[in-house]
């Protein structure tokens, strides 16, 4: 889906990234890279292996849609330094030598924090924010009196059906102010968020994606559940 935000022209796939063709860069955020492996180093849980290949898998899928120059991550490339074993950070290091990458940005998000050390081995620039074409890269939603995209939300919506029925997906949240990506990870999950009507949403929808306005979401909300949250939105 092609869609016109901030001024960026840009082309959102199904997997959550999105290509702005301007300036040949691919746009994500969370993967968390290592989670699973950090459960396990941590003895948190026992989380079964795979997830990080699975993130991998679905990145190269992009990367070979698009073929970009730049991969720009809106932050939590990695979930934490205990899970960027060897053998993580090299996948990701071996799948942006493949598709021929030139420059990967990371966004430093609360979870990239104690991984620098590992930029000089994927050869990646590492900044607080950026800013492109009047758009601030960020990874918390920002404050600013300028448009940004962010990540660190997990942005989800629930669709409700006539019966009552419900599901959740990972969306695109744009707001008056910027647009939250969806988490491109395997193992992250969505947060659904307070919606406003002038919200446009983008919902992943396995093979593509699906514009929906906040007005079409609250209107599907069961009552009394869209009174109560019409007057909300994320800022």
């Amino acid at each position: 889906m092609r869609i016109e935000v901030f001024g960026a022209s840009l082309e959102l796939s199904p997997n959550g990234a999105a290509y702005w063709a301007e300036f040949d860069a691919l746009l994500v955020a969370d993967l968390h890279l290592g989670k699973g492996s950090s459960f396990r180093v941590l003895g948190q849980s026992p989380v079964p292996p795979g997830s990080t290949a699975a993130s991998l898998e679905k990145l190269s899928g992009d990367l070979i849609r698009y073929q970009p120059q730049r991969l720009w991550i809106l932050g939590d490339l990695w979930h934490r330094a205990e899970g960027c074993t060897d053998e993580v950070v090299e996948s990701f290091a071996a799948l942006i030598h493949e598709w021929n990458v030139q420059e990967v940005v990371l966004i430093e998000g609360n979870h990239d924090r104690r991984t620098s050390k590992f930029d000089d081995r994927i050869g990646l620039i590492r900044r607080e924010t950026d800013e492109i074409a009047g758009v601030t890269l960020c990874h918390e939603p920002s404050d600013a009196h300028q448009p940004f995209f962010a990540g660190h939300l997990h942005p989800g919506v629930v669709l409700y059906g006539k019966g009552g029925q419900a599901v959740k997906r990972p969306c695109f949240h744009q707001t008056t102010v910027g647009m939250v990506f969806p988490a491109y990870g395997d193992f992250t999950g969505t947060v659904a968020g307070d919606v406003a009507p002038e919200d446009r949403l983008f919902v992943l929808g396995g093979e593509q994606v699906y514009g929906l306005t906040g007005a079409d979401i609250l209107q599907s909300y069961p009552r009394p559940f869209g009174k109560r949250r019409q007057g909300s939105k994320i800022s």
